[in-house]
């Protein structure tokens, strides 16, 4: 009868001792759940794009493509493109398309960032943006805006 009991005991603590020994998961989302398509939720903040749609197709072979309508009808569409995920929840465009109108230029500058703004065509660069996860995930153009990207499948 007490070798049930310290058996019973032992058997005890152990499970007790592996269930708090666990490992906290810190696993990073792999490429197959971060595929999928992303389409842009125009807000407030870029209602005066010049453009009715976006749509960002991330491949799981860690291509994306990139669906654009302009508000004229035109459709410019970019293939082939690369993208990754980098630590704390932030992904890598190498040629996002973008109409943001926060880059830096003297006034009366040729850059061809001044235009983007207007340009269905936009800007083709690098840009890091900020994933959050949920339901549904998001891609954040700029932390501060009501503009972003929402997985939809």
């Amino acid at each position: 009868m007490p070798f049930k009991i310290i058996l019973s005991a032992v058997v005890l603590f152990s499970l007790l001792l592996s269930s708090c020994s666990r490992q906290p998961s810190n696993a990073q989302p792999t490429s197959a759940q971060l595929a999928g398509v992303w389409q842009l939720r125009i807000g407030n903040d870029c209602q005066n794009y010049p453009i009715h749609s976006d749509t960002i197709v991330l491949n799981s072979d860690g291509t994306f493509d990139q669906y654009t309508l302009a508000k004229d009808g035109h459709h410019i569409d970019t293939r082939g493109q690369h993208w990754s995920y980098m630590a704390q929840d932030a992904i890598a465009l190498d040629k996002r398309r973008g109409w943001d109108a926060h880059w830096s230029s003297s006034p009366g500058s040729s850059d061809p960032r001044n235009s983007a703004v207007n340009n269905p065509e936009g800007v083709t660069e690098l840009q890091v943006l900020i994933l959050q996860f949920g339901s549904p995930s998001s891609i954040l153009i700029n932390p501060n805006s009501d503009c972003l990207y929402i997985k939809t499948n």
